[in-house]
Formats: C-alpha cells, sequence, structure tokens
C-alpha cells in the first residue's frame, strides 16, 4: 500500500514538471521581458516625479569620483532590491495590467492606460508638493473645486528629477506606439479573462491584509511615505485608512463618564457682562524670521510685534498640523478643540466626516450663550465645502462669502485684502442691536499663494528671493489691515476681546533656502505661528504662551472670563501636560518633543484617551 502510494506521488509530480514544460515552451518569453523591463522604467518614472531618485543620486554628481560614484552605484543597487517596498510597487503596476489586460486583451492598451494615468497623477503630485508643501492624499479628491478655485497663476518649477521623468514617460510611450504585438486569440476566452481579473484584484486586495501595509508605509508624514514607501503603496495604505476605526479599547460609556468628571458652568449663564468675541484666522501669517536665519531690509510685521508690547495682551507661539495649506484642518481643531493627529493621514474633517451638526464646537457654544454667530470667509463659498459646514453642520446663524460682500478690495492680486475685508465686520458691528452679543470668526486670503507677483510699488524686502518677497509684500499689507483692525477694536464702545492667530506658514521654500533658527528643533521649524488675544478692556497680560490650534478656544474663553463646558475644561487639562499637538509631533509642559505615533512615550495612554473622546464627539455622540 505504501509503495503505490509513493509510485502515485512520484507519477502526481511527474505530470506536473510535464505541465510547467509546456506552458514554460509556450510562454512568450520575449513578451514576458519586454513587460519586466517596462514595468521596471515605468517604476523609475513614478518615483523620480516623487524626488525620490535614491537609485541614481550617487552616479550624477553626488560623489566627486568615478570610484566613488560606481561604489555608491554598487551599493545603491544592492540595497533597492532588497527592499520589500520596491518589489511591493512593482507587483502593483502587475496587477493593474492583468486586470485590464483581462478586461481588454490589449497589451499596448493597458500599458499605455497605466503608463498615462501614473504619469498625470505623478504630475498633479509633483505641482501640489512644489504649491502647498504637502503631497496629494486621498482626501484632495474632495477638494477639487478648492484647488481649483485657488490654482489660477501657479507657476511651479521644473527640475532635474521632473526632466528626467518625463523622458521616461515620453520613451515609454514611444516604444508602446511603435512596437508590434500580437494578442493571443486565446485570451479571449471567458476563463482566461477571469483567471487574469482575479489574479490582478486578489494580488492588489492582498496589500490591505491586517499588517503588512500597516507595518510598511507610515503616514504620519505623507511627503515621506511617497518618497520612502513609493507612490503605488502609498495611495494603497490611504485608501485602506480613507475610513475611521475606533479607538483601541474604546467603550462610548466610559468616554461618557470621563467627561461627567467636569462641570459645565454654561448652564443658566447669563452673558450681559460677556464680552462680543472676534476670531481671525489669517491665511499663512508668520513670523519667519522666528523660524529661519533670513536677513530683511525691514520688519514686515511691525505692527504685529508693537501688540506684543501692548497691555491687554496675551501672546505665543502656535504650532499647525499643516503647512503651505490644509488651511480647513486648522479652521476645525480650533472651532472643535479636536485635532486630526488621530485620523487618516491626509483627512479632511469637513468634507469626509462630518454628516450632522458639530457639537461641541464653539459656534454651539456661543449658539447657546444666545450671541448672534457669523461665519465669514473672504473667498469661493465651495471651498472646502465651507457653505454647507458652516450653514448645516456648524450652524452659524449667518455666513458671508465673497458672493455677498461688497466692501471687497483686490488690490494688485486675485484675492481681497484684508483690509477691505474686516471693512465687512465693522459694518456688521455698527449696525448690531445694542444688547445683542455677537461673535465673528474670519478667515482672510490675502496672503494666500502664489508668490510669484511683485507689486513694483512695494517695499523691496529682499532682493535675492523673489518668492520670499511676494509673500512679505502680501504679508506687510496684512499687518497694516491688522493696526486698522485694533483701532477698531479699541475705539468700539462695547467690550470686543479678539484672538488672531495664522494658520499655518506659506511654502516658499524656507527649509531648502534658509537655515533654521536656534529657537526650534527641525520638526517645530516650518510648523510655528503667530497668536495673540487682545481686549480692549482689562485682561492679565502673558507672553510666550505654546499651544495648538485645539487649545485656542479654551484659552480665549479663560481670558474672556466665560463659563467652560465640559469638554473645554477636559482639553484644558490635557494643555497642562501637553500644551502643543500636531500630526506630526506633540510637547510637553518641559519642552520634550515626541513623535506622534510614539508608543513607548509616557504621554502615549493620555493621549490614546484623548482619541477616544475625540471619536465620541465626532462620530459617536
Amino acid at each position: 500500500m505504501e509503495e503505490k502510494d509513493v509510485e502515485t506521488k512520484d507519477s502526481r509530480f511527474r505530470n506536473l514538471k510535464e505541465k510547467i514544460k509546456r506552458i514554460w515552451k509556450k510562454l512568450d518569453k520575449k513578451r514576458l521581458i519586454f513587460l519586466m523591463l517596462f514595468f521596471l522604467f515605468l517604476y523609475f518614472m513614478s518615483e523620480f516625479l516623487n524626488g525620490n531618485n535614491v537609485v541614481f543620486q550617487k552616479i550624477f554628481g553626488f560623489s566627486s569620483t568615478v570610484s566613488e560614484r560606481a561604489e555608491g552605484l554598487k551599493n545603491t543597487w544592492s540595497d533597492f532590491f532588497k527592499l520589500p517596498k520596491w518589489w511591493a510597487n512593482y507587483l502593483l503596476f502587475v496587477f493593474i495590467y492583468w486586470i485590464i489586460y483581462g478586461l481588454t486583451n490589449r497589451t499596448k492598451f493597458a500599458l499605455g492606460f497605466i503608463t498615462a494615468f501614473t504619469f498625470i497623477f505623478g504630475v498633479i503630485n509633483y505641482v501640489v508638493t512644489q504649491t502647498r508643501g504637502i503631497s496629494v492624499t486621498i482626501s484632495d479628491i474632495y477638494s477639487i473645486r478648492t484647488a481649483m478655485n485657488v490654482a489660477s497663476g501657479i507657476k511651479p518649477t521644473i527640475d532635474g528629477n521632473f526632466i528626467v521623468a518625463t523622458i521616461l514617460f515620453v520613451l515609454l510611450m514611444l516604444v508602446l506606439w511603435k512596437i508590434k504585438i500580437k494578442e493571443k486569440r486565446e485570451i479571449r476566452t471567458t476563463r482566461a479573462k477571469i483567471v487574469g481579473i482575479v489574479l490582478g484584484v486578489v494580488g492588489i486586495l492582498a496589500f490591505f491584509g491586517p499588517n503588512y501595509i500597516t507595518d510598511t508605509v507610515e503616514l504620519w508624514n505623507i511627503n515621506n511615505a511617497y518618497a520612502n514607501s513609493g507612490m503605488g503603496l502609498t495611495i494603497v495604505r490611504m485608501a485602506k485608512d480613507i475610513k475611521v476605526s475606533k479607538p483601541k479599547n474604546y467603550d462610548k460609556e466610559i468616554v461618557i463618564h470621563i467627561l461627567e468628571q467636569y462641570s459645565d458652568d454654561t448652564t443658566n449663564y447669563e452673558s450681559s457682562d460677556s464680552p462680543n468675541v472676534l476670531i481671525v484666522m489669517n491665511e499663512s501669517f508668520s513670523d519667519l524670521q522666528k523660524s529661519f536665519k533670513i536677513e530683511l531690509s525691514t520688519d514686515p510685521i511691525e505692527t504685529y510685534h508693537s501688540i506684543l508690547n501692548r497691555e491687554n495682551v496675551i501672546s505665543g507661539t502656535m504650532h499647525s498640523s499643516q503647512f503651505g495649506g490644509g488651511t480647513a484642518n486648522i479652521e476645525w481643531e480650533a472651532l472643535t478643540q479636536s485635532v486630526t493627529a488621530f485620523l487618516p493621514s491626509g483627512s479632511m474633517p469637513y468634507q469626509q466626516y462630518i454628516t450632522s451638526e458639530v457639537r461641541p464646537s464653539i459656534v454651539s457654544y456661543m449658539n447657546d450663550l444666545d450671541y448672534t454667530t457669523y461665519g465669514m470667509h473672504s473667498w469661493d463659498k465651495s471651498g472646502y465645502s465651507r457653505e454647507k459646514i458652516y450653514n448645516k453642520f456648524l450652524k452659524f446663524d449667518h455666513s458671508k462669502f465673497y458672493d455677498s460682500m461688497t466692501k471687497l478690495d483686490y488690490g494688485y492680486r486675485e484675492y481681497p485684502t484684508d483690509w477691505s475685508f474686516y471693512e465687512e465686520y465693522y459694518e456688521i458691528m455698527r449696525n448690531k442691536e445694542q444688547n445683542e452679543k455677537n461673535f465673528s470668526f474670519l478667515v482672510t486670503m490675502e496672503n494666500h499663494m502664489p508668490y510669484y507677483r511683485v507689486d513694483p510699488d512695494g517695499i523691496t524686502f529682499t532682493e535675492t528671493d523673489a518668492g520670499l518677497n511676494s509673500y512679505l509684500q502680501l504679508e506687510y499689507g496684512s499687518d497694516k489691515a491688522l493696526g486698522l483692525l485694533l483701532d477698531f477694536v479699541d475705539n468700539y464702545e462695547e467690550k470686543i476681546i479678539m484672538l488672531f492667530f495664522g494658520d499655518h506658514q506659506p511654502n516658499i521654500d524656507q527649509l531648502k533656502n534658509y537655515e533654521k533658527a536656534d529657537i526650534y528643533k527641525d520638526e517645530e521649524a516650518s510648523h510655528t505661528v503667530p497668536f495673540f488675544i487682545y481686549a480692549n478692556y482689562d485682561i492679565e497680560e502673558k507672553s510666550g504662551i505654546e499651544v495648538s490650534p485645539n487649545y485656542l478656544q479654551g484659552l480665549l474663553l479663560e481670558t474672556a472670563n466665560m463659563p467652560l463646558d465640559s469638554y473645554t475644561k477636559y482639553v484644558k487639562e490635557l494643555r497642562e501636560e501637553i500644551p502643543v499637538i500636531t500630526n506630526s509631533y506633540y510637547k510637553d509642559k518641559d519642552g520634550n518633543l515626541y513623535s506622534t505615533n510614539d508608543t513607548e512615550s509616557p504621554y502615549y495612554d493620555k493621549l490614546q484617551e484623548y482619541w477616544k473622546v475625540i471619536y465620541y464627539n465626532m462620530f459617536d455622540r
């Protein structure tokens, strides 16, 4: 019996070997080699568009001698082919090819489609990264209208990586145009098509496994993800994480119990002596000379610096999760006290997760205290879906955008000036009822990119950096408008308390062109912007405060001596231990810096608790 089993096994093995030999003989080896090489160069094209030319960088000018370049090439190629990430990106192209080929039986069409799509996406990512400093994320699909609204006039520079990628694209398309490929008739059968499609789909889905893609691709820095993990894997990881999962060990009742430990002082509160409240989130307003060693002919934000010496001012630095763009996320954090650090990388709450009334927020807080609330943005209402968010979900009493404003002036650019935007606010305050309390949230546009137009009659802050000079001329105008706004507040007959902050730094290549100032660590330098609170009545002065946007509401309400709800009290207590939380890093009260995904941090459990509270407020309330 055992001998028969052995003979059976041997027979099956021989039959298998014969089948493999027959398949190998029938295999079109030339086509196989062509496809392998095509996908290799397709991968190179995508990586050059990402600016990730690690394979060739030691050949072209990074090493001083031929021998050093040869050694660098040897080491680079050796390391290159050991990387599982490289093989994963390569295989993604193969799997997509199988699906398209299985559907069409057209090799040249399948390869052409993949090549064109990869190049177009790569170019978009290249332009987006250059203009706002942050690579494309899945949520950018929701922001196409916003991007179109602000895209006019953007002029990205062309570097060597882009040129090499374009040359590779042209060569690949020329090869497809010239080469003659005879399609196999047998693939037309339904069975063969299904096999190809299934293999491709299964191959792609394999990357969505529970551990591989999560462990391989870190998304906390999206630019590094593209550079280190490749375009394909990064897109797959973002697609996998687009849906927000519950925090580990999440329990709604426990979160409710946590918040119940903090009393709500807003119940039955009389607001007769409370001030009018103004929040100004100023587009790209920054103090670049504090973050970087930059020499300028004169101070572009003299008004702001003079404010720091006034009475009734609280001032400091706000650490932003964004750089060069992503205004709506800073807006979300400031209005709701909920950070975006725990959401999937590239998330855009305004356009992805908001489907019902947002509570708690400073808007719901002010509405509950019978304030008349205004949400105002001096640009298109479609940007980041603001009209819907402001009216339907944040529930401002009134929302105003540039199409409903009559006092806007555009200066020498396409965006409204801050001074003219503030005129809209003055008009509201002059016409309000005497006993009416006003809360206004203003989002400006004067400092918005692109930074290439220079006012010939304006100040030349630097003659060596045109982009910086363009930005500083805009900021100079914004700073002068701030002075006029302060004059209005000072002369207003009722109490006004005002919070002013920049949403993020502009992207004008400051990280490449200038040395970091000694005051900040590398991670912080490009994420710091000014903030201050000013009142036209007596408040206690403070300076040198460091916060992130989620803490601004609590600080403002404390300063105004207004009641705090339970969530604001919870966040206030958190601020005492961890005063800064961004998407990339956070700081404790002693100034120690931690990566947001650091599981060994002494504050890891506290941050996870905060994430549970945020999840409850956003998705489970």
